[in-house]
This record gives structure tokens, C-alpha cells and sequence, in this order.
């Protein structure tokens, strides 16, 4: 399976109940959501498990925002980590998004430690951009997981 990423749209009236208890923001079956029936589907950011990859190329970029952290290991399991951004925030990043260059195949390989190839994570990238442009254009938040 492996550790995925999924974001959700908060909208601002409850940005600040989402600080208080952002599992109320994302869904039970994220995996679902993000490859269930296309009609059905809730809008989200699935970003897979490219977030690692987005991690590295992002590094020193307000976009980092989007995908920071790392789930904590507990013996054989993990616990997730959730995050959630504010308006301002999302806004931050989706101006910084517009700025990041595709990646080539020579960047892609050296952001391992999974082989994702360049057109993939431009995929992904691509699909960041759009969808903190669309909250950021409606004042939205959002929550997000890794895990």
C-alpha cells in the first residue's frame, strides 16, 4: 500500500474548528475518494505517494507547506500526520506553485528514494497548482494527511 497523501477543502468559516479537530475535515476512505467512481468522487488532492518527491523539489519554497511532514513510527505501524493550512496560507503557496518549474528526467531521478518518472510528478505538480489555486480563489483552507 504505502504512505499517500490526500487534501480536503475547509471552507473559512471553519478554519478554526478544523485546527481543532482536522479528522472532522478528511475523509475515512481517502483511497476511495481519490480513485473511486470519477461522478462520485469529492474534490480533494491525491498526490500518492509523489508528496516525498514534492517534499525534496520544494525544499526552501513557501509551497512546501502543502506537503510538509512525515508520519511517526510506532514499532511496525504508523500514526499519520495531519495538517491543516489557513486561507492566507493556501493562497502563499498556490502563488509560489505558479513559480516551480516542471521537473526533467534528470531532476525526477534524483528524487528518490521511489523511481517516479518526470512526467508523473509534473502530473501531480500540475494537479497542486490547480487545486490551491481553486481554494485560494475561493478563500478556502484545507486539511491534509500524509499517511
Amino acid at each position: 500500500m504505502g504512505i499517500r497523501y490526500y487534501a480536503y477543502p475547509v471552507p473559512p468559516e471553519l478554519v478554526e474548528q478544523a485546527h481543532d479537530d482536522p479528522r472532522l475535515f478528511l475523509s475515512h476512505d481517502p483511497l476511495m475518494d481519490a480513485w473511486g467512481p470519477e461522478d462520485e468522487r469529492p474534490v480533494m488532492l491525491y498526490l500518492d505517494k509523489v508528496w516525498g518527491p514534492l517534499q525534496q523539489l520544494l525544499a526552501r519554497r513557501r509551497a512546501l507547506d502543502l506537503v510538509a511532514g512525515h508520519v511517526r513510527w510506532i514499532g511496525y505501524e504508523y500514526e499519520p500526520y495531519v495538517a491543516v493550512l489557513d486561507p492566507d496560507e493556501v493562497a502563499a503557496i498556490a502563488d509560489d506553485l505558479v513559480l516551480v518549474d516542471d521537473v526533467d528526467d534528470d531532476i525526477a531521478a534524483r528524487l528518490g528514494p521511489l523511481d517516479w518518472s518526470a512526467e508523473t510528478i509534473n502530473r501531480y505538480l500540475a494537479e497542486a497548482r490547480a487545486f490551491t489555486r481553486s481554494l485560494a480563489d475561493r478563500g478556502c483552507g484545507l486539511a491534509y494527511a500524509i499517511g
